[in-house]
């Protein structure tokens, strides 16, 4: 299967559907997911114009903003610009403006009114990670789309269907957590991630071995959110195992994730967990890289001394 072909059996997908036969001007797709984003947006232009994704990705009258990273003052006004002259090869301009998150707030009302008002020949589509990052004005303005998280078996397809075979299939799988965007980061990422998290729950056993955990954790501190993820389904499929041993999600790891049960009890991974969580969260917020490591490292530890007694 390939991403396209997922897309098309995505819960949502109905959705698109239908909007495409009304006579909106402003949508915003809103997912986390930036590789099925971006495809919603080149199938509701296909659904609207009729026109394949190919054709369309090089239609004169399909724009892709922004043109660095970031949604600048400049990107909006060349879309304010641009959105009243005549289409030259579709009956309308497409305007699909990815990381819309990342519009600051002049940009974004600098867009207001056209939003509001865009000509009969004129669709923006914006795609956005986090609605709340875009202003009240900005949203209720757009007709929202938000495409569904896909289950383990599409994504386990789409694996084979894009990549071929992997290492540690079921790995990538759970990696992916139901999104095509972080499917192909774990596709790319292989299994360091996987690998080191594996190390450093079965044998970091003493508070004095933390230090060289904590070394090598900091040293890959680029990937070091992939390690807390992993951390994070080592100690859910201890729990599991316990339970629904069918439901484990590193199938490929039966064995490590048996061992780890007895260490690991669901006792214990009810208390480490929220310690798991906070760590993310101070990552995402830039907190200090080692400090977050050393907690962490302390916390899973400590939390699992304290059921083993």
């Amino acid at each position: 299967m390939t991403f396209s072909q997922a897309v098309k059996r995505n819960q949502t997908f109905a959705q698109l559907r239908a909007e495409a036969k009304t006579n909106t001007h402003s949508y915003m797709i809103v997912s986390p997911d930036t590789v099925t984003s971006q495809l919603f947006a080149l199938s509701l232009v296909s659904l609207c114009t009729g026109k394949s994704e190919e054709q369309i990705e090089e239609s004169a009258d399909v724009y892709f903003l922004p043109q660095g990273e970031k949604v600048l003052i400049s990107d909006a006004d060349f879309i304010t610009s641009q959105v009243h002259i005549m289409p030259t090869v579709l009956d309308k301009k497409y305007f699909i403006v990815r990381n819309a998150e990342t519009t600051n707030e002049a940009a974004q009302n600098k867009l207001l009114k056209t939003l509001e008002e865009a000509p009969e020949t004129a669709v923006i589509i914006l795609l956005c990670a986090n609605e709340y990052a875009m202003l009240p004005t900005v949203r209720s303005r757009c007709r929202i789309i938000r495409p569904s998280a896909y289950n383990d078996e599409v994504v386990s397809e789409v694996l084979s269907g894009e990549y071929g075979e992997v290492d540690n299939p079921s790995f990538i799988v759970a990696m992916a957590d139901g999104s095509l965007s972080r499917l192909q980061a774990a596709v790319l990422g292989g299994t360091e991630a996987l690998d080191i998290a594996l190390n450093l729950m079965v044998y970091m056993r003493k508070s004095g071995e933390i230090l060289p955990y904590a070394t090598r954790l900091i040293a890959k501190k680029d990937r070091l959110t992939e390690i807390i993820d992993c951390i994070e389904l080592i100690l859910r499929d201890c729990m599991v195992v316990w339970y629904r041993p069918e439901h484990i999600k590193l199938k490929g790891n039966v064995m490590d994730i048996r061992e780890l049960s007895s260490h690991y009890t669901p006792e214990a991974v009810i208390r480490i967990l929220p310690h798991v969580s906070r760590a993310r969260k101070r990552l995402a917020n830039a907190g200090n890289v080692s400090s977050v490591v050393d907690q962490l490292l302390f916390s899973i530890l400590e939390e699992k001394a304290k059921c083993q007694r």
